[in-house]
């Protein structure tokens, strides 16, 4: 805000007094009340604030504007839906710049991130769906008649889409999951989507728990709850973004193979060398390795940027080491209640 013009007399501020006080002037991070910093001004409202509680150096114009972010999804998810979306999902694949473009001052719409978050948890799947259909019928129309393998008859239409769902989530053929692992091993550990989920989602949501739980958090650094759900909500969406990247390289890899049995009658390539390149069950035990920079790289960012921390980088290491063995500690409690913790720990 301009603010009032330094030649105004104390009375005219006097009298503007009510109406700047008629409602909360809290601070962005830790929501302290700052009227009474408004109540000292005298001849003109500053242009930068400092919060006397937490610390924050903040524009008053931030804090007294009623304006929307231009592009954030979580403000234009009703009319500007795949717009808003495709420009929040580019600005999140370099967090750094993300969050130096979102401000504390921005109120936090909660809701539309978790829908976000939820479509690309699903969106892995879906890439991978489309394109285990195409090459599925493409092999139906070669053959003239294409048998799932676990039905004695052809498949129908619906057949093939569920056996394309069902390739999909388990990457592995059941003919290649007997070859290379032990039919007795539980499916959790067996297919890598489960473990790319959990700690896609368990690994941000654990360091947006820490964060809100550790005292200090709360007594020194005094940032709002929903600054970090926010955060937690976007990660989610960063953590997810290899996985969907790698999805739409399968899916194109599986149409380009279905083109060539179309053009030429054969297949360009084996049908699980895509799959099993990539992500392979061998290298579960390695995933965390994978997600932990990620995860600090988006803390970092979020800390130094956005929520304007001291000590950003320790405070992003800390949290990504918490959460991430909370994570692993998680998923290797599940294993061993289903009897498979040996076996993970054997591909360590």
């Amino acid at each position: 805000m301009s603010g009032i013009a330094s030649s105004s007399s104390p009375s005219d501020v006097t009298a503007a007094a009510p109406t700047h006080l008629n409602r909360p002037i809290e601070c962005p991070r830790c929501g302290y009340d700052l009227r009474g910093a408004v109540q000292s001004w005298r001849n003109a409202c500053p242009l930068q604030g400092v919060c006397t509680e937490c610390g924050l150096e903040f524009e008053w114009s931030r804090v007294h504007s009623n304006a929307t972010h231009p592009w954030l999804v979580e403000y234009h998810w009703r009319r500007r839906p795949v717009r808003s979306l495709l420009r929040t999902l580019t600005a999140i694949c370099r967090p750094k710049r993300f969050w130096s473009a979102v401000d504390l001052a921005d109120p936090v719409h909660f809701g539309p991130t978790v829908y976000v978050a939820l479509l690309m948890l699903a969106l892995p799947l879906i890439l991978r769906w489309i394109g285990a259909t195409t090459f599925l019928l493409a092999q139906t129309r070669l053959t003239g008649s294409w048998r799932p393998w676990w039905a004695s008859s052809p498949a129908t239409a619906t057949d093939i889409m569920a056996a394309a769902l069902d390739c999909s989530f388990w990457v592995l053929s059941p003919d290649d999951t007997a070859t290379y692992y032990s039919s007795d091993v539980p499916w959790l550990v067996v297919v890598p989507q489960v473990v790319l989920w959990w700690f896609g989602l368990a690994w941000p949501l654990l360091t947006a728990l820490c964060f809100v739980l550790i005292p200090i958090s709360l007594r020194r650094i005094r940032v709002r709850p929903e600054h970090i759900r926010r955060i937690g909500a976007y990660g989610i969406v960063w953590m997810m973004l290899p996985l969907v990247a790698l999805a739409g390289v399968e899916m194109a890899a599986l149409i380009i193979n279905a083109a060539s049995i179309w053009a030429t009658g054969r297949e360009a390539y084996g049908w699980w060398n895509v799959w099993l390149v990539p992500l392979t069950a061998g290298m579960l035990p390695t995933l965390p390795f994978f997600f932990a920079p990620f995860a600090y790289w988006w803390w970092a960012a979020a800390c130094h940027c956005y929520l304007k921390l001291p000590d950003s980088r320790l405070v992003a290491a800390l949290l990504t080491l918490l959460s991430g063995l909370i994570a692993l500690g998680g998923f290797v409690l599940i294993a061993e209640s289903l009897g498979a913790h040996r076996w993970w720990v054997d591909k360590l």
